[in-house]
């Protein structure tokens, strides 16, 4: 039998990683979407902050997760999110695609328990790292499948 070389052990990981990484996020993302949407659709989820297309879109399925997603980054990172959303608003080109929190200031962004806080700054992290992870196997596949031909 021959031993796999470092090469495949790493795509291995890499592929194990993505995968379990994503079952996670998935699963942590069914919680959050349950609690967010009960705590912050009254308060956010209105005309200031999203127009009226985006209310449409984002109040049924599949498309109510991108909603808990952007309240996650809202709770979890506040400053960075306002200032990315500001941007996004102001730019000639992102304008049409982002509409989300328009003219909001920190003093708006609600306050919610510590717990809440805290499990949305994990889940921005583990969406950081999967991307990273996801990132590098694409890059793996890539790289060595050119030179395996």
């Amino acid at each position: 039998m021959e031993e796999l070389d470092n090469i495949a052990i790493l795509g291995a990981v890499l592929f194990v990683s993505t995968f379990v990484l994503a079952i996670v996020i998935l699963i942590y993302l069914l919680v959050m979407h349950k609690i967010l949407c009960r705590l912050l659709d009254p308060i956010l989820f209105r005309e200031p902050w999203f127009n009226a297309t985006q209310l449409a879109m984002f109040d049924s399925w599949p498309l109510s997760f991108i909603k808990s997603m952007q309240y996650m980054f809202l709770i979890g990172f506040p400053a960075l999110t306002l200032k990315f959303s500001s941007f996004t608003n102001k730019n000639r080109f992102t304008k049409r695609l982002s509409y989300r929190f328009k003219g909001m200031r920190l003093t708006d962004v609600p306050d919610v328990q510590p717990a809440i806080k805290v499990a949305c700054k994990v889940y921005t992290i583990l969406h950081l790292l999967l991307s990273i992870v996801g990132v590098l196997f694409f890059l793996y596949l890539g790289w060595f499948g050119l030179f395996e031909l």
